[in-house]
């Protein structure tokens, strides 16, 4: 299912196939994860401080119950929100592009668009102990004739996607080489009939 919203967004050439999506590291979701679940423990620990019967003597037990309920469907829907920004802000890499996805809300993304021909140069970036320990980071992908390029943060394994980058490069000028190659002799096969 998500490969399919994955193709249907990024608009796929011919012959043009999907070779790798890159999510987000999971460890960079945990201070989202973090601040959606301190709500409800929140009011578990006030809840036990204080017990049902003080909350109950402040509010009678049916306002109680559909504060609660409203505050769950909130948390829930606030939850849900996160997450869906999260998973769905990606690299896509083809063996003719890399596209990165940035979802910016539920409503709206921004879709950047590097030629694997025209990259030029990879770096990688480290920054702090917990990327260097969960070996996590930024990639940033130059490309000829932009200023900014693709700047990927937050990735797993940023080295590794680098030389993938490299290596879908390497290949889609094979490929090129070999289709000139066979263009140009036949043309010389028409020539010589």
């Amino acid at each position: 299912m998500f490969e399919n919203y994955i193709k249907k967004l990024v608009s796929l050439d011919e012959g043009e196939e999907i070779r790798y999506i890159v999510h987000h590291h999971k460890i960079t979701f945990v201070k989202t994860a973090f601040k959606i679940l301190l709500l409800p423990i929140l009011m578990t620990v006030f809840t036990i401080l204080f017990g049902f019967s003080f909350l109950e003597s402040i509010l009678n037990s049916s306002i109680f119950s559909l504060l609660t309920l409203i505050v769950f469907i909130i948390w829930g829907t606030y939850s849900i929100y996160y997450w869906y920004i999260w998973y769905f802000d990606v690299l896509v890499l083809t063996n003719k592009k890399a596209i990165m996805v940035d979802q910016k809300s539920i409503f709206e993304k921004k879709l950047k668009t590097a030629s694997l021909s025209r990259i030029q140069d990879i770096t990688t970036d480290f920054k702090g102990i917990a990327e260097n320990m969960f070996n996590y980071g930024t990639l940033l992908v130059q490309t000829a004739g932009e200023e900014t390029g693709l700047k990927l943060i937050d990735i797993p394994h940023p080295q590794e996607i680098g030389r993938l980058i490299l290596n879908l490069k390497d290949n889609e000028t094979e490929e090129e080489t070999k289709e000139e190659d066979e263009n140009e002799n036949n043309k010389l096969k028409k020539e010589e009939k």
